[in-house]
């Protein structure tokens, strides 16, 4: 990728350990890809960071249907593990800067410097899948202290290409870029409810209800769109012509806890500074700040030298918007063929106090196929459990 102030490309040198220096332009940046998309450039159809098979036999995944689940809370728990706006702060569990329980994985030594851990990587078997469930791409773990024994822990995920969904043979959404993430909100070091991101929203779960492997639950990330659900198959949303769909299914089984990054946020560092409105989010509200400060996000002690300037970084991780001079780009009923690329980690409402990224929020206790997070009042978007996404 490229810096662009906006449609003008940037003579800089970047890397994961001085990316927030970008701030310092005078207008919006953008990472933009090198290559023409519609070219179809390797990266956009390369199998790198495809996760190995597990030796694992399929059947001996844990199932818990909806039709098996009783629910375990009252709807006063529900307030409670959805909303914690209502808890009194008392005492911090990140000044340790310590992962409070390690995944049980290898360990992977990964580089720490933004500049070495940048180079290229070509489809060689060097570069395919090293051992069950490893992906060369990594994943970030945020944890996020909210005091009173609440802990949220954000496990981020970025794709390189957003493929977008088709209406009457017409692709819509598609962009360069992709940030997906999935919380759990632990309580006095037991996880109480999973939130899935969705598009604009998502779903919240006991977690209780969702499926696992062992105690981590599995996640399924749809085909193209990168958007988390909780079960296999068919998921209809009705942005924008109540005709789209995701897919999903057991595809590769990804463990994000072989090859990860881990922090701790201290989102009240920047409580002072000017904050910025999530461009991916409709509903407002304090997604982020600008300015990067080097005590709000500390690596843990399992990753002290991890870079952190990535995460202030304030601009797209994506082209901008290609105008309808482009001749890559269409629109219909308002809906572009290419859209922008998103925001960074940031600006998914970190210090959010309810498990959703929505202002309305409602915990599930079964996972029922076909349901979606905007029906009726359902608005939704420690110990460390790691979890395993599979992809479509």
């Amino acid at each position: 990728m490229t810096p662009h102030l906006e449609e003008k490309a940037l003579n800089r040198s970047i890397s994961l350990s001085n990316l927030h220096l970008l701030n310092k332009e005078r207008g919006h940046v953008y990472l933009t890809s090198k290559d023409n998309v519609e070219s179809r450039p390797e990266w956009l159809h390369s199998h790198v960071g495809i996760p190995g098979p597990w030796d694992s036999n399929e059947d001996s995944v844990e199932e818990e249907s909806a039709k098996d689940l009783t629910p375990t809370q009252s709807s006063e728990d529900d307030k409670a593990a959805s909303d914690i706006s209502h808890k009194q702060h008392s005492g911090s569990l990140a000044d340790s800067h310590r992962l409070l329980r390690l995944p049980p994985s290898e360990p992977y030594n990964k580089p720490t410097d933004g500049d070495q851990y940048q180079k290229s990587i070509t489809n060689t078997p060097a570069h395919r899948p090293r051992q069950d469930g490893f992906s060369e791409a990594p994943s970030v773990l945020i944890l996020v202290d909210k005091g009173s024994g609440i802990v949220d822990a954000f496990w981020f995920f970025f794709y390189s290409y957003n493929l977008g969904q088709t209406v009457l043979g017409i692709r819509f959404g598609n962009h360069v870029g992709d940030w997906e993430h999935c919380m759990i909100r632990f309580e006095n070091g037991k996880p109480g409810g999973i939130f899935l991101s969705e598009h604009s929203g998502g779903q919240a779960y006991d977690f209780h209800a969702v499926e696992k492997r062992d105690i981590r639950p599995v996640i399924y990330s749809a085909v193209g769109s990168h958007a988390m659900y909780a079960n296999p198959g068919d998921h209809p949303y009705v942005l924008p012509f109540n005709m789209l769909k995701d897919v999903t299914d057991r595809g590769p089984l990804w463990d994000p806890a072989k090859n990860t990054y881990s922090y701790w946020y201290k989102y009240e560092k920047d409580a002072e500074m000017h904050h910025y409105h999530d461009v991916d989010s409709k509903i407002g509200g304090t997604n982020g700040l600008c300015q990067n400060t080097s005590d709000s996000l500390i690596p843990t002690v399992e990753n002290p030298t991890a870079p952190t300037s990535w995460f202030h970084y304030a601009g797209n991780w994506g082209d901008k918007l290609y105008s309808l001079a482009d001749v890559r780009q269409w629109r219909l009923f308002s809906q572009y063929h290419y859209v922008a690329g998103p925001r960074g980690p940031k600006f998914k409402r970190l210090d959010r106090q309810k498990i959703c990224s929505t202002d309305r929020c409602q915990i599930l206790h079964t996972v029922n196929p076909g349901q979606t997070w905007y029906e009726g009042n359902i608005q939704s978007t420690d110990r460390s459990i790691p979890i395993n996404v599979t992809g479509a």
